[in-house]
């Protein structure tokens, strides 16, 4: 991992980096107490905690994905670690991580 990540709870730590295959980001999410995965290698993101904007936690990912011209983007909600959104498109994207 090349970036590391904690829950606003303090209950997963979100471990990022790059593969050395193929060059995608990916995110490893684990139980900050056992430091156990709690869902398996995310390709394509790179999870960061964040807030919406009436300032409730959610977890955002925009990653540029090689060869294929497009940005991926992902919304994950920080209780369940569902996917709430996902979608790719030529536009450049940040999400601002706020504390």
């Amino acid at each position: 991992a090349s970036d590391v990540d904690i829950s606003y709870d303090g209950q997963y730590l979100f471990l990022q980096g790059w593969s050395q295959t193929n060059g995608s980001a990916w995110t490893q999410i684990l139980d900050a107490e056992t430091n156990q995965p709690v869902t398996p290698v995310r390709d394509n993101t790179w999870l960061v905690p964040t807030r919406r904007l009436n300032g409730t936690p959610i977890l955002a990912s925009s990653v540029y994905i090689n060869g294929e011209d497009q940005q991926h983007y992902t919304i994950v909600d920080p209780e369940g670690l569902s996917v709430l959104a996902e979608w790719s498109n030529a536009e450049y994207l940040v999400w601002l991580k706020v504390p």
